[in-house]
């Protein structure tokens, strides 16, 4: 089973005609630099913004890891024009939906309103872009909900907190090597001061991107962009450049005492991303290959090691393509109760040396494009998914027509590539392993 949401297809799909709906997609610059991508849906009465800072998990070093998570935090606690809760009270009175997130390259803000509330809803996004008053009290509320947050997805899940290890290790000197929610130390000695200076030095009107959709004019969007955030001072926030992670040296293998019940396996492997090779065509051929591994019920794994085998309780991938540098491929699972871990690590390297050593068939090939392009149909159905999908590509340096694209390098991926990226990323010199055992006196049922 996949870590992210999957969608079971069976093989009658394989006749069907799946295919993500075309977009008009207008891009310009508003006069202080700032890119603005309109894309008109008039479908439904609705307008969705979305604003994407380029600074994220990548920009941060120790002592202040998690700093943009939590400045995502306090972007909700108020401006001089509008503060405390006015901008998510605003929300609610006009029927929005607000929704923010921060990922390894860049922080976005989205918010889906009635049509007509559009300009509303744009006056209050870009007057808290320089505007907010980031105060001590609010902060020191906040990161105490920020610190609770990490104990509760890392800290107190045996299967994260191990891979927070293991990623630490996969990138000793990169731009990944820190959690995106920053280390607890870090966390405990966090200042306002430190979140302030981090606000003026990234956001700004020459490190963001301004993504509007939905039932709206082109021409009219444009000039009320330029009313509302054509305002916001550049700042000469540092580019993001293309870091290179130090050379990885041969395999590596980490083993860790944890509250679990159940001994877990992650194996990983640094691979490409969409940005970090001149050629996407790899990085969406090892996304192909790891569906065909694991992308549902007739997928490899949940055929072969859960069901026919029953090596595997539990397994899944995480891979993530679109990102700025070079990525991790992980596969993770438990084993059956009288499986040993070994066992379970030879199962899964014998599946990945089957693709490295015959060419998928046809109609495998079929079926995992097919399921991959029901996912991206699946994000265009959602306006805020879409928007997120949209804008993320401009924040990677890329042109949001990107977002066409991807449908297309998919389908051309073969059974050669999957073959040869199978070769050449995942051999056993490659392999960063984590190993958690249960710890004395662990929950039987972690």
């Amino acid at each position: 089973m996949r870590l992210w949401q999957s969608i079971g297809l069976t093989l009658s799909l394989l006749t069907s005609s799946i295919s993500c709906s075309a977009m008009t997609i207008e891009q310009d610059t508003l006069s202080n630099g700032i890119p603005i991508i309109i894309v008109p849906d008039a479908s439904a009465d609705v307008a969705g913004v979305e604003v994407i800072y380029q600074v994220g998990g990548f920009a941060e070093s120790r002592p202040v890891t998690g700093i943009s998570h939590v400045l995502e935090h306090m972007m909700f606690k108020g401006t001089e024009k509008y503060p405390k809760s006015a901008f998510t009270e605003s929300l609610k009175k006009m029927g929005g939906i607000v929704n923010a997130f921060t990922s390894p390259d860049y922080t976005g803000y989205h918010e889906l309103v009635p049509a007509e509330q559009l300009p509303t809803i744009m006056a209050l996004e870009a007057d808290r872009v320089q505007n907010l008053t980031l105060l001590e009290a609010d902060f020191l509320r906040e990161i105490e909900v920020v610190k609770e947050e990490r104990r509760m997805r890392t800290d107190d899940v045996p299967m994260m907190a191990l891979f927070e290890r293991l990623q630490a290790a996969a990138f000793p000197s990169g731009p990944y090597h820190d959690p995106l929610v920053g280390w607890m130390d870090d966390l405990e000695h966090m200042t306002i001061e430190q979140v302030r200076d981090w606000y003026r030095q990234w956001y700004c009107a020459d490190n963001m991107a301004l993504v509007i959709a939905g039932k709206v004019d082109t021409n009219a969007v444009f000039d009320l962009a330029e009313r509302t955030f054509g305002r916001v001072s550049k700042c000469r926030a540092p580019a993001p450049r293309q870091l290179r992670e130090v050379k990885q040296m041969g395999p590596m293998s980490i083993e860790a005492k944890l509250n679990t019940g159940v001994p877990i396996l992650e194996m990983a492997f640094r691979v490409p991303s969409i940005v970090s090779k001149a050629d996407a065509s790899e990085a969406y051929a090892i996304l192909v290959a790891l569906d065909i591994l694991d992308g549902g019920q007739s997928s490899r794994f949940e055929k072969i090691l859960v069901r026919e085998n029953q090596i595997a309780s539990s397994i899944w991938i995480h891979y993530e393509p679109d990102q700025r540098f070079e990525n991790l491929a992980v596969i993770a699972g438990t084993a059956m109760p009288d499986i040993s871990i070994q066992r379970l690590e030879r199962a899964i390297s014998q599946e990945i040396q089957k693709l490295q050593t015959t060419l998928v068939s046809k109609e495998e090939l079929a079926l995992a494009k097919m399921r991959l392009k029901a996912e991206m149909a699946f994000v265009q159905d959602d306006p805020l998914d879409r928007l997120h999908w949209i804008g993320s590509y401009p924040a990677l340096g890329l042109s949001a027509d990107f977002a066409e694209q991807r449908e297309e390098i998919i389908e051309e991926v073969t059974a050669k590539q999957i073959q040869s990226v199978m070769q050449k990323y995942f051999t056993a010199e490659r392999l960063i392993k984590a190993v958690g055992l249960p710890m004395e006196g662990a929950q039987k049922d972690a």
